[in-house]
């Protein structure tokens, strides 16, 4: 299981960036400002404000037309984030039902204010889940058809 418990705080935008960079140079290899203000759809001048608040955290290194590259810090922050991303999405399509696309985008609202703990509880329901295969199916058919059959109206 993952740490994924505070460190030195960082503000939502912080993390956005964390997770694009990582993001961008798994597909890419290198992250670029222009290619990081094209995913988070904002101006190169905000990509820039961003990167010295990251560099600042010693998250990132970068200089004024190069490159930007995660620090060893920084990419263990980027992955954890994407990690909590993952593990709330999992738990909200495949243990609650509900739909994939709705569940990712949830999650990745979601995981900049839910804790570790609460992210390591998730984990471990999981793993109580798929530690008997057929009790855990049995327990989630079970909740799904009850979840279906007692719609609330909003």
């Amino acid at each position: 299981m993952r740490n994924t418990g505070p460190r030195s705080k960082l503000t939502e935008s912080m993390e956005m960036y964390l997770k694009t960079i990582l993001q961008i140079q798994r597909h890419r290899q290198v992250a670029r400002v222009r290619d990081i203000a094209e995913a988070l759809d904002v101006s190169m001048s905000s990509v820039t404000a961003g990167l010295k608040g990251l560099a600042s955290k010693s998250l990132i290194h970068h200089d004024r037309y190069e490159y930007v590259q995660l620090t060893e810090e920084g990419k263990k922050r980027a992955e954890d984030l994407l990690y909590k991303c993952e593990v709330m999405g999992k738990f909200f399509s495949q243990c609650l039902g509900v739909e994939e696309g709705i569940a990712k985008s949830d999650a990745c609202l979601m995981e900049h204010v839910v804790s570790g703990e609460t992210i390591d509880r998730m984990i471990r329901f999981m793993e109580y889940v798929e530690s008997d295969a057929q009790k855990g199916k049995r327990l989630i058919d079970g909740f799904q058809t009850f979840a279906r059959r007692n719609r609330r109206s909003r």
